[in-house]
């Protein structure tokens, strides 16, 4: 029976994925000249933002390339990603009301995943929120954490991840996936392909789900 729920963020309870990009992109033409496409950008997601910069922009001064990426992030949120996707204060307040516990594992920086939980009101609803590396994904090893800290055996809880590489971090600690594909960003032939546990297109759906896991 599941009683913890983990939730991944960009693609996941928001439509924040093109505001990453957007950001990354500005900093790469800011200090280099060039205009990179989103796949030049996407390529490299894995490790945190800082990681991504640092590929990026390889012998640049990592701390003033984050510092430049949280201008622009933060300078665009309002305009680009002003709320998370329909319902989904709803959805974390009844799973609250049943007594789920959550939590946040994102491959995002402390910084980015602070200001994105801020802009939505949702700072207070995660008792924990595990963020990422710079040097590699570490979403496998964070679950574990949570778990750890719930003092829940794997079957006891589920993640909601958009990726494929979500799949594969849950996989690694024997962790129920549920697939988010109802992002406009979703690639839900890529997901399906993965065999996720559960793959979701409307996440309405989700509360009913996760209720009967």
């Amino acid at each position: 029976m599941v009683r913890g729920v983990i939730f991944d963020l960009d693609g996941t309870l928001a439509d924040t994925l093109p505001l990453c990009v957007e950001s990354f992109r500005r900093v790469v033409e800011f200090c280099s000249g060039r205009k990179l496409a989103d796949e030049e950008i996407t390529r490299h997601f894995g490790p945190s933002d800082r990681g991504v910069l640092a590929r990026l922009l390889p012998g640049e001064d990592v701390e003033r390339l984050e510092n430049l990426f949280m201008e622009n992030y933060t300078f665009l949120h309002l305009d680009m990603a002003p709320e998370p996707f329909p319902g989904v204060p709803e959805l974390l307040e009844a799973l609250k009301r049943k007594k789920f516990r959550l939590a946040m594992v994102t491959g995002k920086d402390d910084d980015s995943a602070g200001v994105t939980l801020d802009v939505y009101n949702l700072e207070d609803v995660f008792e924990y929120v595990e963020t990422g590396s710079p040097e590699r994904v570490v979403k496998g090893e964070c679950i574990g954490r949570v778990l750890d800290a719930w003092g829940m055996s794997p079957d006891e809880a589920v993640y909601v991840g958009d990726a494929v590489s979500d799949i594969k971090a849950c996989r690694e600690v024997r962790v129920k996936v549920i697939a988010a594909a109802w992002a406009p960003s979703a690639d839900v032939e890529a997901l399906r392909r993965a065999e996720p546990d559960f793959l979701l297109t409307d996440m309405s759906e989700l509360l009913p789900l996760i209720s009967e896991i």
